[in-house]
C-alpha cells in the first residue's frame, strides 16, 4: 500500500520531461489507485474471514474515514474557503460526488461505496467462490460498453476490488484450492494487460488526434481498461522485489506510508496545489519547491494520522466497545 500510495503522488505531480517512458510512466501512476483497491479487497476478507457483524463493520469504516475526512475538508476550507457550511456538509457526506453537488475528491466517495456492497460480495463469494468470479468478470464487460462519459476511473476499478476480495479466500484457503498454474494465469493477463496499455498510449498520444473519431472519455476508458489485468501481477512482482531487496529500512519505510497512506492521499494534492500557485506566482523552481512542500506533506499527513488514531480510539471505545486499534 506504501508503494501504491506513492505511485499515486507521482502521478499527481505536475513534472514535465521530454521522454515518452517518463511520459508513460507519469500518466499511469494511477495505477497505484487499483494496487491500493486490490489490497483493500484481500485485507477486508482477511479481517471478516471468521464472519462479519454488519453494524460492526459499517461503524468501523466509517470510524476509520469519516472524522478525518470531515477534518480535513474543514481545515482546507478554512485556509481557502468559500465558507459555506451547506457545501461543506455536502462534500463530508460524499452525496455531491453522486448528485453533482460540490465535492473534495472523488476517492472517498468511491471507496465508501465499495465498503457499501461488500458484505454482498462477501455472502455471494462465501456461498460459491465461481460465481462471485463470473459476476466480476460481468461487471468487467458491463464497464468495458458503458457509454461516453460514464465514470471510467471508479467504474473500471470496481472488478479490481471485487477480485481482491477474491484473492483474500484464495489465500485463507490456499490448502483448499491448489495454487499450481495460478502463476502462469496471473502472468498471462499482466502480458495482455501490457500490450493493451501500450497500444492504448500509442492511440492516446498520436498526433493530430481527432476526438470525433476517437473521443477523448472513451479513450481514457481504455488506458485504465488493461489495469484488471494488471493488478496482481503487478503486485506480485513489487512483493517479490521487496523480498530479494531484504532491506528491513526500506520495508519500513513503505510501511509507514502504507500505514498513513488515508491522510496522505487527502492531504498531498492541496499541497502539490499550493506547487503550482507559488511556482507561478514568483517563478520559482517547481521540482525543488515541488520536493520540499511534498516533503512537508507527508509529515503533515503523519500528525493527522496521530490525530485519527486519538479519534478512532474514542469513537471505537465509545461505539464498538473497543479500548484499542
Amino acid at each position: 500500500m506504501g508503494f501504491a500510495m506513492l505511485m499515486v503522488v507521482f502521478h499527481h505531480i505536475a513534472i514535465d520531461i521530454n521522454s515518452s517512458l517518463f511520459a508513460f510512466l507519469h500518466y499511469h501512476g494511477g495505477f497505484g489507485v487499483d494496487v491500493f483497491l486490490l489490497l483493500s479487497g484481500l485485507g477486508l476478507y482477511f479481517s471478516t474471514k471468521k464472519g462479519l457483524n454488519l453494524k460492526e463493520f459499517y461503524l468501523k469504516r466509517i470510524i476509520r474515514i469519516i472524522p478525518i475526512y470531515a477534518i480535513v475538508i474543514a481545515v482546507v476550507t478554512l485556509i481557502k474557503g468559500p465558507y459555506n457550511l451547506n457545501d461543506y456538509l455536502v462534500k463530508v457526506s460524499t452525496l455531491g460526488y453522486w448528485f453533482n453537488g460540490p465535492i473534495f475528491d472523488w476517492f472517498i466517495p468511491a471507496l465508501l461505496f465499495l465498503y457499501l456492497i461488500y458484505p454482498l460480495f462477501y455472502y455471494v463469494l462465501n456461498k460459491n467462490s465461481i460465481v462471485s468470479l463470473i459476476l466480476v468478470i460481468l461487471i468487467y464487460f458491463v464497464v468495458m460498453v458503458l457509454p461516453i462519459g460514464s465514470d471510467f476511473g471508479f467504474l473500471y476499478r470496481i472488478p479490481t476490488f471485487l477480485i481482491g476480495i477474491i484473492l483474500g479466500k484464495l489465500i485463507v484457503n490456499r490448502n483448499e484450492y491448489p495454487f499450481k498454474g495460478m502463476y502462469l494465469v496471473i502472468y498471462s493477463f499482466f502480458a495482455i494487460g501490457v500490450i493493451l496499455l501500450i497500444y492504448a498510449f500509442d492511440m492516446y498520444y498520436q498526433k493530430g488526434l481527432n476526438p470525433t473519431i476517437i473521443p477523448e472519455l472513451k479513450i481514457n476508458g481504455w488506458l485504465w481498461l488493461p489495469y484488471f489485468l494488471l493488478t496482481i501481477g503487478f503486485s506480485l512482482f513489487v512483493a517479490f522485489v521487496f523480498k530479494k531487496m531484504a532491506s528491513k529500512k526500506l520495508n519500513n519505510f513503505f510501511a509507514f506510508i502504507g500505514g498513513i497512506s488515508l491522510e496522505i492521499y487527502l492531504i498531498h494534492s492541496q499541497f502539490i496545489e499550493l506547487t503550482r500557485y507559488i511556482t507561478n506566482e514568483y517563478h520559482l523552481s517547481k521540482p525543488l519547491i515541488g520536493f520540499i512542500l511534498i516533503s512537508l506533506s507527508f509529515i503533515v499527513a503523519y500528525y493527522f494520522s496521530k490525530l485519527n488514531v486519538i479519534i478512532m480510539n474514542v469513537l471505537n471505545k465509545k461505539l464498538l466497545n473497543i479500548k484499542t486499534i
